[in-house]
């Protein structure tokens, strides 16, 4: 009963880093074929537009900046 009860954590830490893995993958899947992504920029070029607020330059300097 002893090894059954010690065999618990470490079996609960499988199941849960699986269970991440597999939410992991779910969303990489999701935000791949949503097809939200614009084109890849052509050397050099960037493919945002002028930000007009300021909310639009935060989030197109956080676009540019992704790998």
């Amino acid at each position: 009963m002893a090894a059954l009860v010690a065999a618990l954590p470490p079996v609960a830490l499988v199941l849960s880093l699986e269970t991440l893995m597999g939410l992991v993958r779910r969303s990489r899947e999701h935000r791949a074929g949503t097809g939200n992504r614009q084109a890849e920029p052509s050397h050099g070029q960037c493919p945002h537009q002028v930000a007009m607020t300021a909310d639009e330059a935060v989030v197109s300097a956080y676009l540019s900046a992704r790998p």
